[in-house]
């Protein structure tokens, strides 16, 4: 036990240079546990499609959210298995199959897909169209196609309904 104040100074040096070199220890240990982590996470976000990577169709860049040509909206909701996830991103997202061949049909503007924050598992998808008439037309004229899509696509799903068809409010002046 240390008894001279020379002897206390000493002693407190000592300590603190201990815990510094424990702060500094596990500091160094972090930052290289997070830098790993920082590359694993990197390397799996590269592996999945990113909405914001991929084309945006021209009528949902104008000015507004869904641009003055969107006349029509149609809803999805779809519930998804963990391990279904990115084939599942990569069949419904704006470049996926059902876009695919939505952009055969005349009045088609795009596709967006969204993820639910709080639940993963769960996804919305938004076809913009021009009008209503514009997707019955195509949908009554590739009824056959539109079946063998669905019904491939089925197993990507837990669950699927169509939440609604939307329009625009007509503008009153």
């Amino acid at each position: 036990m240390p008894t001279t104040f020379a002897e206390v100074t000493q002693k407190s040096r000592k300590l603190a240079k201990h815990e510094n070199e424990v702060l500094n220890s596990r500091e160094k240990a972090l930052t290289a546990e997070i830098a790993e982590e920082t590359q694993r996470t990197q390397s799996k976000l590269a592996e999945i499609p990113h909405i914001a990577k991929e084309k945006v169709p021209k009528a949902l860049s104008s000015g507004n959210a869904l641009g003055r040509k969107v006349g029509f909206v149609v809803l999805w909701e779809f519930r998804v298995a963990p391990r279904k996830r990115r084939a599942f991103e990569r069949a419904y997202g704006p470049n996926g199959n059902w876009a695919t061949f939505f952009r055969k049909g005349k009045g088609y503007l795009g596709t967006e897909l969204v993820r639910d924050d709080q639940d993963a598992g769960r996804y919305l998808t938004l076809d913009f169209w021009q009008s209503r008439k514009h997707y019955e037309n195509f949908t009554k004229q590739n009824r056959k196609r539109y079946q063998s899509i669905d019904e491939k696509c089925e197993a990507l799903t837990t669950s699927e309904s169509e939440i609604g068809q939307f329009s625009r409010p007509l503008r009153r002046s």
